[in-house]
């Protein structure tokens, strides 16, 4: 069946991904898969200074002060209850309430 038709919108939940990072993924998987920051062996300190080169590369592409400014998360929600959860930390008071909708 074509794909040519596809329109695809709900990119809120998920996203198509283009072919050149599915194969750095796949490569990274395949070729140097190990844990970033946590390990003495080649492998990890490979995939610690391309992690590090990951967050280099976006805060220079969003202006960033330092590489330090960049934080990855596993998606959307992930990151806007980090950033609400620190905004809220340190505006909020006993007795605020916070409104949502039924969706989260």
């Amino acid at each position: 069946e074509s794909m040519k038709e596809l329109i695809y919108l709900d990119s809120a939940a998920t996203s198509h991904k283009p072919l050149y990072v599915t194969d750095a993924l796949t490569s990274y998987y395949n070729k140097i898969n190990s844990n970033v920051h946590r390990g003495a062996h080649s492998l990890s300190r490979l995939a610690t200074s391309k992690y590090e080169k990951a967050r280099d590369s976006i805060a220079k592409f969003v202006n960033a002060y330092s590489r330090n400014e960049i934080v990855f998360t596993s998606g959307a929600t992930e990151s806007l209850n980090l950033v609400a959860s620190s905004y809220a930390r340190s505006k909020l008071t006993k007795g605020d309430e916070i409104i949502i909708t039924e969706m989260e």
